[in-house]
């Protein structure tokens, strides 16, 4: 979330092509000022007030959580009057070079869904997608890690991983939404 009044941009509204309102400071800054303070929280009960922030971003973490619905409505909670929301999710589909070996789990916040939930709690959602070959994993080990990363236990990775040929060239898909409060 970014503090009200801050003087640094949003860069994760410069990406949606906006500016937050009177600018942006880091993730997690208190709404109190300039001083920097940080404050742990949980997504479902952010430990913010009522209108503190211009802007609140969620980068590829609303689908690790059971109901993404009740984090977006505490966003829209914290969020000033016409402050910014930018959220971005996984397609179902993402990674589908590796379709063969692994297919990624469908999770409660995926960008086929992302927009419509975020527009059941904030009304006007603006979505863009991506679907672009934007990694190269050079070797066995790198697809290992990439598998990894996505929460594959090492072993079955690297045995998944000796079944792809490399270089290869991954797509990333997903989706980028943006609403105002």
């Amino acid at each position: 979330m970014v503090a009200r009044g801050s003087a640094v941009r949003n860069a994760a509204a410069r990406l949606a092509g906006r500016h937050a309102r009177g600018g942006a400071g880091r993730v997690g800054d208190d709404a109190g000022g300039a001083s920097g303070a940080r404050r742990a929280g949980d997504a479902v009960r952010p430990p913010f007030r009522d209108g503190a922030f211009d802007a609140a971003v969620a980068v590829n973490m609303l689908h690790h959580l059971d109901d993404p619905s009740a984090a977006l409505r505490e966003a829209r909670r914290v969020l000033a009057p016409g402050g910014l929301l930018v959220v971005s999710a996984i397609a179902r589909d993402d990674s589908p070079e590796l379709a063969h070996v692994w297919r990624r789990a469908p999770t409660p916040f995926d960008a086929e869904d992302a927009p419509g939930l975020v527009g059941a709690v904030f009304g006007a959602v603006e979505a863009e997608r991506w679907d672009a070959p934007l990694i190269t994993l050079p070797d066995r080990a790198a697809v290992r890690d990439y598998l990894v990363a996505r929460r594959v236990p090492r072993a079955e990775a690297a045995d998944l991983a000796a079944r792809v040929g490399t270089p290869l060239r991954v797509t990333k898909r997903g989706a980028l939404a943006t609403a105002r409060r």
